[in-house]
This record gives C-alpha cells, structure tokens and sequence, in this order.
C-alpha cells in the first residue's frame, strides 16, 4: 500500500488566498505511517484551550480568529455546539502567511512518520472530528487539484492512503478561481468517487465553496488515468470502504456516551455505510417548508417569476429554506434581477443566496437591500467578492441599507479593480460608511476602465470631502458617465470641486447633486464648470439641482441656466413634481 498526505507549500506574502486548500500539494511517501489514535481519550474542551496547546505553531492572531468564528458560530446547523462548528470554521479560515494557517500546520503533522508529534494537536482532533463525525456523510464525486503532475505516482490498481484533512469541493469552479492565484504549468485534476465525505458549508468561513472534507486516514484505489494535453492530467480515485484496517479511530471510545448522540449512518470505521439518497433528503426537506417559500421554490422550478425580477423579502429566512430557494435558481433560467431583503436574515442564509451566483449564468443584478429606516441587511462580503470574481454575467451590483463596513468596501473596491464585467454600483443609506470608504472608492474611480454608472448618496456621512475625493478622481477617469451623490451634506465646497470637474471631464453625461446643501454661491461654481464642459451640455439628460438651497430663479439657478445648451435638461424640480421616474432609486 501507499501512503499519501497533503499539504501546501506556495509561498504567499499578500492576502489570504480563500481556496488554496482545494490546489495544495501532494506529498507522497512509500513509509507506511501508524494509525491515528490515542486523541479520542482526552475530554472534549473548548476551542481556546484545544487550541493552546499548538498556538506558538499558529497565526498570532489566532485568538482573533477563534473569537471570530465563534460569533458567527453562535447559533451552529447540524446539532453542533458553537465550539465544535468553530473548529471547522477556523480550519477553513486562512491566514496572511500561508504557513501560519491551522490547516497547513494539522496536515504537515499528519503525515510525519513520528506520531508523538501529533500529541499537542490531540485537542483539536478531538474537538473537529468530533464536530464533523455529526455530520451526515456525503456521497457523490468530488474534485481536487494539485499545481504539479503526479502522473507517475499513481498507478491504476493501487491503493493510497491521504493522511491530512483533504478538501475537495462539489463544483469545478471553486477549483477554477484558486488555480487564477496560482502559476500553473502542470496540473493533477482528481476525481474522487467518495463515501464518508463531510459536506461542511454549514460551518465554513466560505459557504459558496461547496466543500467537502475528506478525514484523514481516507483509502482510495486508482480507477484509471488520462492526460489532456501536455499539461493536465486526470486522475480518478474511489474511496475504499471495505478496508478491515482502521487508520483513523473515532473520537470517541464504545463505551463512550457521547457515542450515543451520532446518528447511526456516521459510524464509518466499523464498516460500509448506508446513506439516504439526495431525492428523499429533498423531498423529506421540501415538506418542512413554509407555505410562501414552497410556493416560492415552485415559480422558480417552473421559470414563473414575472418579468425576471425576483425579490426575497421573506422574513427569518432558515438555512433549509435557503437552500431549497438556491436549488430552484440552479434550474430557473428567467429571472434576471435578484433582490435580497428579507428581514432578520442571518449571514448563514445570505452566505447560501448570494453564493448561488457564483455559477449562475443567468441573473445580471444583484441588489442586497434593508427596509430603509426599519432595519438593515448584513452583505456577507467574503462570498460577494467570490461572486465578483468568478461570475461574469452579474453587470449592476447594488447595496441598499446594509450593515457594509469601511473595511468591506475596501475589499470590494479591491476587486472590483479587476473586474470588467460589472459596469454599475450603487451605495445608498448604509449608515456605517465613513469617508475612508470614499477614498477606496476614488481610487477604484481613478483605475476602472469599465464602470459606467456609480450612485454614492443617501447619507449623512456624504460631504464636501467626500465630493471633492469623487470629483478629483472623475478627472482622471474616462470611462463613468453617470455620477450621483444625492439626498447627502454635500455644500458649497463639494459643488466647487465639481465644477472644476466638469471644466476637465469629457465623459460624464449625468449629474445628480438633488437633495444636497449646495446656495447660490455653490450653483455658480456648478455653472463655471459647466461653460467649459463639452459633454455634459451636449447631453439631453440631466444635471440635477433639486432640493438644495437655492432656486431657479436665483442667481445660482440663473447662472446655470445662463452656462447651459438648449440640449441640457437641469433638473430645478423633484421628479415627483415633474411627473418622472428615474431607473435610479430615489428616497424621498
């Protein structure tokens, strides 16, 4: 038999890369290693102190991250306790140096021959395999990936054995986006017929990713090989479950209580298992539905969803009803807006939904929205960015009434500096932007190429600087040419440096500053702008001035009607008084 286990070895000094446990090494070795056993002994302890123990191994950080993942473990699927749901979520977590990460550091001790080595992470053995033993056990193929060709190391007919917790995922497009972060000349692509694997989305920090964990100790033959090409091959592997040796012994002992508590098909070690089908865990599911998300699922299996415009406003959404709704989207092919609003949504839910368009082919808008003054959404940033980067037919990306973070803007507008596909952003009413969010945006401004509409407005936190960070960046940029930042406290010295905007861009067509602070002193610095600018004042849609502190007949309003073409329509009016509707959400 041989012996096989896995762990990465990129050298990485920038951000976390979220999928390279899916693209990590194979480390092969002909020594047969011993059984893991002798962690199910100790007592079950919490995250913290399981993981004391092997912390000068780790992330300094890690404390962080354990705090972290207990909060968004709180209330854990599956019969888990928080800690036990943590400890998945913090091995999936990644750190900045990649050799700090808990994952690489388990797996590079799992396949040393020296199993004393393995005591100061018995712990949290005890803690995670306890946790994913509870999980039903999945069925089906999986894939996995490895930068380097293995060609030679697997022969048709043998038998390895991967030592390490190996990820592998449901959908090749996982597989896709880690290998852009990666130099690949060779490539080992293997299929894995597997048994006993633990589907673990319930508790990853990425739920999108569809993983799957494969426990230590897996056996599996080699089926057969193929190269494509000069630079991929692929291997297909199935797990052996008639072995009558047990390399990883469960967490627990017989005589154990907590023995008692699994359910009866996790029990994989002692023999083949025996696991429901996909159809009767649906159709057991679908009858636990309520009524509107039922009738829900039904349109959107039926391609009934009127106009293509979908909006999820039901209130406490649970996991089993997200999942059931994205089944519907993977068959629906009519619905082309999405909207997210429903109330008290948990980030589990919305990890589920937005996560569904990182495959979907069809939606071309997202908006994630909160009930304006009511209450607000969580974006879910992490699985929005997987979103951007692999999904190519989302054009329109908007966040209403969100809970969006300074921080998480700057890690949109970091990919969104990549992307060329979406080509409209809106930000209105999230209450927790500050005008280090503006700066981001500016600098994302200043580098696309492709955005053609931006709307930052509908927030008390919008002000002169914020205009000024926007307007100076517009002159630099060629390609946006709708801008708007109203309903804001956007004064005279946010119209000044717009207007010195106008007087040097050539490709914003719509202006709308309605609803801002800007008098008469403002409009005038608007209309100096406006006298030298050639692309606007040819435009016959509009600049406007609405509901600031000024009027049409003032001297600001005749200023600009004075620098204006007969081609200029300058909004002086609200569109409720002119009897128009803007495709732009206004909120009066």
């Amino acid at each position: 038999m041989v012996t096989a286990s896995n762990f990465s070895y990129f050298e990485d000094s920038g951000p976390p890369i979220p999928h390279q446990r899916f693209a990590d090494f194979v480390y092969k070795t002909d020594v047969a290693l011993l059984p893991i056993d002798g962690y199910q002994d100790l007592p079950l302890l919490s995250l913290e102190d399981a993981i004391k123990p092997i912390e000068k191994y780790l992330d300094p950080s890690i404390q962080d991250k354990i705090y972290v993942a207990k909060r968004r473990c709180r209330n854990p699927e599956d019969d888990l306790t928080t800690d036990e749901s943590a400890s998945i979520q913090l091995y999936t977590t990644e750190s900045t140096t990649h050799e700090e990460s808990l994952y690489y550091n388990l797996n590079k001790t799992l396949h040393k021959a020296d199993r004393g080595l393995l005591k100061p992470w018995y712990s949290y053995l005890k803690l995670i395999l306890t946790a994913l033993w509870k999980l039903s056990s999945f069925t089906g193929l999986v894939y996995r990936d490895v930068n380097s060709n293995l060609s030679k190391e697997f022969k048709k007919g043998e038998t390895v054995v991967w030592w390490g917790f190996s990820s592998c995922t449901t959908s090749l497009d996982v597989l896709e986006l880690a290998l852009t972060k990666i130099e690949v000349c060779q490539l080992t692509l293997f299929n894995i017929e597997c048994t006993n694997g633990k589907l673990i989305n319930n508790h990853s920090s990425y739920a999108a990713e569809d993983e799957v964990l494969l426990l230590p100790g897996t056996e599996l033959l080699v089926i057969g090989k193929m190269q494509m090409g000069h630079s991929v091959t692929i291997i297909h592997l199935k797990e052996v479950t008639d072995s009558n040796v047990v390399l990883l012994e469960p967490p627990f002992t017989v005589t154990d209580d907590i023995s008692n508590s699994f359910h009866p098909n996790l029990t994989f070690t002692f023999g083949p298992t025996i696991t429901p089908t996909a159809s009767t865990v649906h159709n057991k599911s679908r009858k636990k539905l309520r009524q509107e998300v039922n009738e829900l699922v039904k349109q959107l299996e039926t391609n009934k969803i009127f106009f293509g415009w979908l909006t999820i406003n039901i209130e406490s959404l649970l996991i089993e009803e997200c999942k059931e709704i994205v089944q519907g989207l993977k068959v629906n092919t009519n619905v082309k807006e999405l909207t997210i609003q429903s109330k008290d949504i948990s980030m589990k839910c919305l990890e589920h939904l937005i996560g569904s368009l990182t495959t979907n082919k069809n939606i071309t808008k997202l908006r994630i929205q909160g009930g304006e003054d009511q209450y607000l959404v969580p974006v879910c940033t992490h699985t929005l960015i997987d979103v951007i980067r692999m999904n190519k037919t989302v054009t329109i990306l908007e966040m209403l009434n969100t809970r969006i973070t300074d921080d998480e803007i700057k890690m949109l507008t970091d990919v969104l500096k990549k992307n060329t596909s979406i080509i409209r952003v809106s930000l209105c009413g999230n209450p927790y932007l500050t005008v280090k969010s503006v700066h981001y945006i500016g600098e994302l401004i200043k580098t696309t190429t492709t955005l053609l509409a931006l709307h930052f407005y509908g927030d008390h936190n919008i002000n002169d600087e914020c205009a000024i960070v926007v307007a100076s960046a517009l002159k630099i940029n060629r390609s946006l040419t709708q801008i708007e930042m109203s309903y804001s406290q956007i004064s005279d010295e946010g119209a000044g440096a717009f207007g010195q905007m106008l007087a040097k861009n050539k490709t914003v067509k719509e202006l709308y500053l309605h609803k801002n602070q800007i008098t008469d002193i403002g409009a005038k610095a608007l209309a100096e702008g406006l006298k030298q600018n050639t692309t606007l004042t040819q435009s016959d849609n509009n600049l406007t001035v609405w509901g600031n502190h000024f009027k049409e007949s003032s001297d600001g309003g005749e200023a600009l009607i004075k620098a204006k073409t007969d081609s200029l329509d300058i909004g002086f009016k609200s569109f409720l008084e002119e009897g128009l509707i803007l495709s732009t959400p206004i909120f009066e």
